[in-house]
């Protein structure tokens, strides 16, 4: 990506990095270290900051075949365009929140149902971006709280790529890595033009949450510079 479009948010990030190492010296004072990394490591995206029920079956359980069905029955009678829109949100949502509790549990088929719910993910995020562009009302109507929904996004699929590093073959991470990469630049297309802007209305509506929150914020910009024009 264009490193101009990045030099404000990057600034911000100096700043919000500064400040993050003063939480860390005042949490040193206090003898409070270990607690504020250990807040810094637990601040995770849930399935409420998506704005979605925690899943209760997840791909592999032998009852998740319903869930598949209930949202093709629920998107099929839903006629309002906007009401349809959000639905499918909220479905890629729940892929990518199936994604991170199959990732904290790994069993041996935790690889395979992730790339299937990542894939899912990905391919609602394509429907999601046609729709967009189809639709210029309706983007400007709810492009800035699915851009914030996209950083969450983002944030929760370097997790999990994390997380199956150590215990996935390398085809499989490599996959997952493209569906992530992909799923950006899905995003990014939406409205390229604006894309700064997009950004920092996305942060400022992320910023709620633990005192670290800021940071991880930052650290999704940074691999999403890497991976977009």
């Amino acid at each position: 990506m264009n490193k101009l479009k990045f030099l404000s948010l990057f600034a911000l990030s100096l700043i919000i990095s500064a400040l993050f190492f003063l939480q860390i010296a005042k949490a040193q004072e206090n003898a409070n270290l270990s607690t504020a990394l250990a807040e810094f490591e637990s601040d995770e995206i849930q399935a409420q900051d998506l704005d979605i029920e925690e899943p209760s079956v997840l791909p592999g359980d032998s009852s998740y075949w319903w869930q598949g069905l209930k949202e093709n029955v629920g998107l099929f009678f839903t006629f309002d365009e906007q009401k349809k829109v959000e639905k499918m949100e909220q479905i890629a949502s729940r892929r990518i929140i199936e994604a991170k509790k199959l990732s904290e549990k790994p069993t041996a088929n935790s690889t395979e149902n992730i790339s299937k719910a990542l894939a899912n993910y990905q391919a609602i995020s394509e429907k999601l971006a046609a729709k967009f562009e189809k639709n210029p009302e309706l983007k400007e109507k709810l492009l800035e709280k699915f851009d914030a929904k996209e950083l969450h996004h983002q944030e929760v699929l370097s997790g999990v790529i994390d997380k199956l590093k150590d215990s996935a073959a390398q085809g499989d991470v490599q996959k997952l890595e493209k569906i992530k990469k992909q799923s950006a630049l899905n995003w990014y297309n939406i409205n390229k033009d604006k894309v700064q802007e997009r950004l920092e209305k996305a942060v400022e509506k992320n910023n709620i949450g633990s005192k670290f929150r800021q940071i991880k914020n930052i650290a999704v910009l940074e691999q999403l510079e890497e991976n977009l024009p």
